[in-house]
């Protein structure tokens, strides 16, 4: 506990600074935190279907370039079709890899396209946030993170029936529920004091905020047990040991990942209808 306290303590006067950094030093900021998540994700799968580490090259070079042509589809979509030329790259080597290598198995090219999807998407989100204001990145940092709190507490104290018992025995539905509705709450007041979703009428911008943080909060969840899944899966307790009693950076931001990730598909079509 005093370890996790201290690294806790560590990650904030890291992580706490970098949010009120310029746009350009964050991305370049969750560009190396989506290395540092692949290389996370390729040591998992090579832990269970063993193959040389040089093969890292592939997960990182596509995750890099997927991250850079998202971040800047989300500022403008003409880029849209790079998406599709390196996702036809990716697969054509990964294509060649599989052929030609015998270590390099059709389960192995499966995860390593997942990989790059899974990291390059959400940490591109995350920028493409940042770059939307502080109002909305706290928005998204109050759903996912007071939801993993409050469920916690909620957990502990009225959970009885479990949420996913081969994935995650700890966690609960009542403790989902919990956290999902102070963090709902609180967030939706902070959103509303921002004037994050800029809605007339009233009745409307109130309706949409508790739906939207609703969903956010769920898919926050979402995140997290798919990151339990895959550790399951792989017989692994934590991604890495990178900050020692917090695991990695996937086991940092497993929930906050998928949170930003829909999180910017619900703004970009508020957008799109405004």
């Amino acid at each position: 506990m005093k370890q996790r306290v201290i690294t806790g303590l560590i990650l904030a006067a890291i992580f706490l600074p970098l949010i009120f950094a310029p746009n350009l030093i964050f991305t370049i900021a969750m560009a190396v935190l989506a290395m540092i998540a692949i290389f996370e994700f390729f040591m998992m799968v090579q832990k269970k279907e063993p193959f040389p580490v040089g093969y890292f090259v592939y997960p990182l070079v596509f995750t890099l370039l997927l991250f850079v042509v998202i971040r800047l589809m989300f500022h403008d979509a003409s880029y849209a079709p790079w998406l599709l030329v390196i996702l036809s790259i990716e697969l054509f080597v990964g294509v060649l890899f599989l052929v030609f290598r015998r270590k390099f198995s059709f389960e192995t090219l499966a995860k390593m396209i997942f990989g790059t999807l899974y990291i390059a998407l959400p940490f591109a989100a995350l920028a493409r946030i940042h770059n939307m204001g502080l109002p909305v990145l706290f928005y998204l940092l109050m759903l996912a993170m007071l939801t993993d709190i409050f469920a916690y507490f909620f957990g502990v104290t009225f959970g009885k029936h479990k949420l996913a018992p081969d994935i995650s025995p700890k966690k609960t539905v009542e403790g989902a529920l919990g956290g999902t509705f102070a963090a709902v709450v609180i967030a939706s007041v902070f959103a509303y004091w921002q004037n994050i979703f800029d809605i007339d009428p009233v009745w409307l911008h109130l309706t949409l905020m508790v739906v939207i943080g609703i969903f956010i909060s769920f898919v926050a969840q979402v995140g997290d047990l798919v990151a339990s899944a895959l550790k399951r899966n792989h017989e692994i307790k934590d991604f890495s040991r990178l900050f020692p009693g917090h695991g990695g950076v996937i086991d940092r931001f497993d929930s906050t990942m998928f949170a930003a990730l829909f999180l910017s598909v619900v703004m970009m079509i508020m957008e799109f209808f405004q």
